[in-house]
């Protein structure tokens, strides 16, 4: 598509992006009508993405503050963890069955690529997921029980910063066009500025040694699950944004119970 082609007036796609961002990333009715994407629209959209997380964890938060005065306190920390997963679609859940089947089945010399395309999920990638999202519930749990709420704030937004930073390093070429897309908008300077905002977010509630600590925790640890899946599938797509995201979602929930 030419670049004539894809150019609205000045500044109407960072609404529209921003917008976007919260309909590909999460179940809440806000919809943008009429979208041309451009270069524009994708940068917003992927700047946005740890946005709509810490949105999506400050809904959590206030459901769980209205259900304590219902329920027990730990059915009430549970419903709200289950909420949590709910208010993102599941997204990132279909990727982790994805990349699990993909991965085990490659043990038997068959192709990544293709086992990913497959609609349906196999076994191996039906139990690995439900594992998955019992540990995260488990964690959000009892973070909640706990009071920590600031760190499973900061769990949400650095797993997803970290995953535009993965985006920035690896090569997304067989990824998908919206992969490509977000690939493409994941300049340094996008990223340098996402990281200047977002942890100026969260220096509020939690110190500014915490949470560069954090976040080298986070961006680590995604770019060595990207790296162990580049080695393993020969690519990386999508799929594999997605369950980087998710492990390193987990592993700083479980960081948060430590402390």
């Amino acid at each position: 598509m030419s670049q004539e082609c894809v150019q609205p007036e000045k500044g109407a796609n960072i609404v529209k992006g921003f917008l976007s961002s919260f309909s590909y990333f999460s179940v809440l009715p806000l919809r943008a009508k009429d979208v041309t994407p451009n270069k524009e629209f994708y940068n917003v959209m992927l700047f946005t993405m740890p946005f709509v997380g810490l949105i999506l964890g400050l809904i959590t938060l206030f459901a769980f503050s209205l259900l304590q005065g219902v329920f027990a306190l730990p059915y009430a920390a549970f419903i709200s963890a289950a909420l949590y997963i709910a208010l993102y679609g599941f997204l990132h859940l279909e990727a982790v069955s994805d990349v699990i089947d993909a991965w085990f089945a490659t043990l038997s010399g068959k192709d990544a690529a293709s086992v990913m395309k497959e609609p349906q999920v196999g076994a191996i990638g039906a139990i690995g997921t439900t594992v998955v999202v019992i540990l995260k519930i488990a964690a959000i749990t009892y973070l909640l029980i706990n009071g920590n709420t600031s760190m499973f704030l900061a769990a949400i937004v650095l797993s997803r910063f970290a995953g535009i930073v993965g985006l920035g390093v690896f090569d997304f070429k067989r990824g998908g066009e919206y992969t490509l897309r977000l690939n493409e908008a994941a300049t340094f300077s996008l990223i340098f500025f996402a990281a200047v905002f977002y942890l100026s977010l969260l220096v509020f509630p939690l110190h500014l040694n915490y949470v560069c600590t954090l976040t080298a925790f986070a961006v680590l640890l995604t770019l060595f699950v990207l790296y162990k899946l580049d080695a393993k599938f020969g690519f990386v797509n999508g799929d594999c944004i997605g369950f980087a995201i998710v492990i390193t979602e987990i592993a700083l929930l479980n960081l948060g119970l430590l402390v």
